[in-house]
C-alpha cells in the first residue's frame, strides 16, 4: 500500500539481496519484465511494479501522471518494500520515470539503466515524431489496424503474437484509451518542456544507455543526447534492434546491465 493505493508488483529473488527495480513503458505493465528478470540469478532481487494508470494499478484517482510525479510515487513504493539502496532500469516512458527517481534520490540509486528512454529529443526525428507533432496519440490503438501499427513500431523484426493475446491487448486499449491519451499528452509535454534535460548534468549515478538503432518510436540519436548530458554514462547501441531491447536482445541487454551493476558495486 502506498498513500492508500494498492501497488501490484512481481518479485523474484530473496529479500536482502541486491535490489533491481524495473520500470515498464507506456501502455505496458509489470509483466514486461518476466522473461528478462529470469535471466538474472537468484542472488538479485528483481522487482517490477505496475505504475499508477497501467496494469492492475490505480487508474483514474490521480490528475498528474507526469514522469516526475510517477517517480515520486515510485520512491514511496520502494520505501514501502523497505528497500534503501537499489539499482533501477526503465524502458521508454519508464526510463523517463527512472531518471527522475535517480535525480530525486541520488544517494539511494546505485545504477541507472535506460532502455530506449523517453525524456530528451534526438538530432533526428523518429517515425512516430511527426504523428505526435500533429496532435495524435499513436501508441493508443482504437481498432485492430491501429494495434498492428503500434506493434510494428515496437520491434524491428515482426513479433509473433497469438490472436488471443492481441484481442486482450486491444481490449485494454479500449478500456483505458481516454486515460492513456491523457497520460501520453502529459508525457509529451514533459519531454517538450526540456526540464529533464536541464537537470541531467547533476546526475552522478553510473548510467548505461541502451538503444536499438532501428527504434521507430524514439530515434537512436536520443542516446547521444543522454550520453552527452549525463556525466557518468556510456552507450550500448544494439544493431538491428527496435524499441524494446529486453525482448529483442534480452541476453545482450542483461549482460550490459549486469556489468554496470557489478562495476557500481565495486566502487561503492
Amino acid at each position: 500500500m502506498v498513500d492508500g493505493h494498492v501497488w501490484p508488483y512481481l518479485e523474484r529473488g530473496a529479500t536482502g539481496h541486491t535490489a533491481v527495480i524495473m520500470v515498464h513503458g507506456f501502455g505496458a505493465d509489470k509483466d514486461t519484465w518476466v522473461g528478462y528478470g529470469r535471466l538474472f540469478d537468484q542472488s538479485m532481487r528483481i522487482v517490477s511494479p505496475d505504475l499508477p494508470g497501467f496494469g492492475d494499478a490505480t487508474t483514474a484517482e490521480f490528475e498528474d501522471f507526469s514522469p516526475r510525479a510517477q517517480a515520486e510515487r515510485l520512491i514511496r513504493f520502494v520505501d514501502a518494500l523497505g528497500i534503501d539502496e537499489f539499482h533501477i532500469a526503465g524502458s521508454s516512458m519508464g526510463g523517463f520515470v527512472a531518471t527522475w527517481v535517480a535525480l530525486q534520490a541520488p544517494n539511494r540509486v546505485l545504477s541507472l539503466t535506460l532502455m530506449n528512454a523517453a525524456g530528451v529529443s534526438g538530432a533526428e526525428p523518429s517515425r512516430m515524431q511527426p504523428l505526435v507533432e500533429a496532435g495524435q496519440s499513436p501508441l493508443v490503438a482504437t481498432n485492430n489496424t491501429e494495434l498492428e501499427q503500434v506493434l510494428a513500431m515496437l520491434s524491428h523484426r515482426p513479433m509473433w503474437i497469438p490472436k488471443f493475446v492481441k484481442k486482450d491487448l486491444l481490449q485494454r486499449y479500449l478500456e483505458h484509451g481516454d486515460l492513456w491519451r491523457k497520460i501520453f499528452d502529459q508525457l509529451v509535454k514533459a519531454q517538450q518542456s526540456d526540464r529533464l534535460k536541464e537537470e541531467l548534468g547533476d546526475l552522478t549515478t553510473p548510467t548505461l544507455i541502451v538503444w536499438g538503432d532501428q527504434d521507430q518510436i524514439l530515434h537512436v540519436s536520443c542516446a547521444e543526447v543522454f550520453d552527452q548530458l549525463i556525466p557518468n554514462s556510456r552507450q550500448f547501441i544494439l544493431k538491428n534492434i527496435g524499441h524494446i531491447p529486453m525482448y529483442e536482445a534480452p541476453v545482450e541487454t542483461m549482460r550490459a546491465q549486469l556489468q554496470l551493476i557489478r562495476e557500481s558495486a565495486a566502487t561503492s
